[in-house]
This record gives structure tokens, C-alpha cells and sequence, in this order.
């Protein structure tokens, strides 16, 4: 449904057509006679990030703006445009367990 947009000449009029599509396909996969679909969400991963879910959106920018400036900072040299991918996935990958680490603390401790 991503690319649903990009057919369109007008992404903002792609974005919308997509959302609801977008929305009608989750509301029958969720509520039509075939629910089980979403089982998977009882799984205790994504119930621990359920718990944590608010500390999460709360923190994880904060997270991955410093990091990312100190990223850039003290390592200008990395090869950022020829390996922009495996450079930002790392990037996502440490900052979301740095994030996961401090949303869980906060959400014990608060």
C-alpha cells in the first residue's frame, strides 16, 4: 500500500486513497470472520511494548536526536552516502534498544 501514493500524481491525494484502504483492510483482518489474524499481537513481545508504548513515544526522539548528533559529530568520516543504508539501520538498531532500555526504566520507576 506504500507505493500506492507514488501511482497517483498528487501524493497527498495517494496518501489519503492509501490510508483508507489502509483502514478498511486492518478493520476486516481485525473484525471480519477471520480474526485470528491478529493473534500474533498476544504474543508477550509485543505486550511488553504495549506496557512501554507511551514512555517509548516519549523518549525515543530525544534518544535518537542525540545520538545521532553525536554520530555525526565524532565519526564525519563514515561512508554516510555510499552505505546510507547499513549506517542508518545500525543507527535504528542501537537507538531503539537504548530507547527500549530507558522507556522500560521509566516506566518502572515513574
Amino acid at each position: 500500500m506504500l507505493g500506492f501514493r507514488y501511482l497517483i500524481n498528487n501524493e497527498y491525494q495517494g496518501g489519503v486513497i492509501e490510508a483508507l484502504i489502509s483502514f478498511f483492510l486492518i478493520g476486516l483482518s481485525a473484525y471480519g470472520s477471520q480474526a485470528s489474524v491478529l493473534n500474533f499481537l498476544e504474543n508477550s513481545f509485543f505486550k511488553f511494548y504495549g506496557k512501554i508504548s507511551y514512555s517509548l513515544y516519549l523518549i525515543h526522539f530525544s534518544i535518537l536526536y542525540i545520538f545521532s548528533k553525536l554520530m555525526f559529530n565524532y565519526l564525519p568520516n563514515l561512508p554516510y552516502p555510499s552505505h546510507y543504508f547499513l549506517i542508518h539501520f545500525s543507527l535504528f538498531l542501537v537507538t531503539t534498544v537504548i530507547a527500549t532500555g530507558v522507556s522500560y526504566l521509566v516506566y518502572r520507576l515513574y
